[in-house]
């Protein structure tokens, strides 16, 4: 992926491509990709830069897989039951 320039309004700068330490809710990752003014040294994340953030940080937790059970009311008939008995 090529990355292009992004310069910064108020100096008029290009910023620079830094890694830099990125922490959120207590989730550290070290070397993730910002951009950062030269000249004040403001950071900010382009929108690819925060895509790989959320990846490194959905990669660091378990894999939840969600088990659904479909019940019903005991002693009830299904729908698809009542139905049936109704059609004749």
């Amino acid at each position: 992926m090529k990355e292009f320039a992004i310069k910064y309004p108020a100096h008029g700068v290009e910023y620079e491509t830094v890694k830099t330490t990125y922490e959120q809710y207590g989730v550290i990752l070290q070397d993730a990709k910002a951009l950062r003014c030269p000249v004040d040294g403001e950071e900010l994340f382009s929108l690819e830069q925060v895509e790989a953030i959320r990846w490194r940080v959905a990669a660091l937790g378990p894999r939840l897989k969600l088990i659904r059970k479909i019940t019903r009311a005991p002693g009830r008939e299904s729908r698809s039951t009542c139905h049936a008995h109704n059609l004749f």
